[in-house]
């Protein structure tokens, strides 16, 4: 089995909500801070095997300072079961989102499966519009689960990452996984700025490490995460890589900034893993792969 596809047979793309409507789907936090709120269809029944998932996001309450938990889930209404778990996002200034984050996920999910999503808001009752494409990439299989490490349902934010006091220098490293649960062969960092009026333009440069206090070894190093310089909006950025990270293992990060105003400096991330499934009968090693 080729890592691509070679050609264009059995490949499909589809996205919720159709167009030509510009329209996303809005979800409506609980009224409770940092509550989920109801589940709102996204899918009624997937038209084929899907192998990749994209997710966008785009906050539409005019408040400052907000931060949602954003999950996506299939199966039938009222039986929902939590897929891909606590997508983070944040909202400042007080004007309808302007960067719209993307999350790619190479999930398998069955023909014929109804998906939804919820979301929970450090503010309550907060809304935020949403759209999923769905891929089949030609046999190339999907994750099977995805396991969310790093937000926290309790405040809506997660793993707060300090660069330290000098600008360009790499901080101590922010524990994000105390020990893996399995070996995981694909990652995904998610980032969020907190928002603060200071840190627009600001550049933060993320390690990914591994092992444990003290001895970390950096894995996927300078991720580029910036602020944007004319919107109070986080410059939303998540990185999806394929991978190695053996079973119990610890999962750090640190990050430098170009600011390094003692609170506008810090920096938010999470991450989603999961493990490769197992590859079609007569692969080649190294087959597995994502269009």
């Amino acid at each position: 089995m080729s890592a691509y596809p070679t050609s264009a047979t059995g490949l499909n793309y589809i996205s919720y909500p159709q167009g030509p409507t510009t329209a996303s789907t809005t979800l409506t936090a609980n009224a409770s801070n940092n509550t989920k709120g109801s589940y709102v269809q996204m899918v009624a029944s997937s038209p084929f095997a899907v192998q990749n998932v994209i997710t966008t996001a785009n906050a539409t309450t005019n408040t400052n300072n907000l931060h949602y938990l954003i999950d996506l889930a299939t199966g039938a209404a009222a039986s929902e079961v939590v897929v891909i778990a606590n997508l983070t996002l944040s909202h400042f200034g007080t004007t309808t989102g302007a960067v719209t984050p993307s999350w790619q996920v190479p999930l398998a999910i069955a023909n014929g499966t109804r998906i939804a999503m919820r979301c929970q808001c450090s503010t309550g009752s907060s809304t935020v519009n949403v759209a999923v494409t769905l891929v089949d990439s030609n046999g190339a299989p999907g994750l099977t689960s995805t396991v969310t490490t790093g937000p926290a349902t309790g405040t809506s934010l997660a793993v707060s990452v300090d660069p330290g006091g000098t600008a360009d220098t790499k901080g101590s490293y922010s524990e994000v996984v105390t020990s893996t649960a399995s070996a995981y062969q694909w990652l995904m960092l998610m980032t969020h700025d907190f928002g603060h009026n200071s840190a627009q333009g600001a550049i933060w440069c993320l390690d990914v490490a591994t092992g444990g206090s003290g001895s970390e070894v950096v894995l996927i190093p300078d991720l580029r995460v910036r602020m944007p310089s004319t919107w109070l909006i986080a410059g939303l950025v998540s990185y999806s890589v394929l991978t190695y990270i053996a079973s119990s293992t610890r999962i750090a990060c640190r990050a430098s900034c170009s600011i390094n105003t003692a609170t506008s400096r810090l920096i938010d991330v999470g991450v989603v893993t999961g493990v490769a499934p197992s590859e079609p009968s007569g692969a080649s090693g190294g087959a597995w792969a994502f269009a």
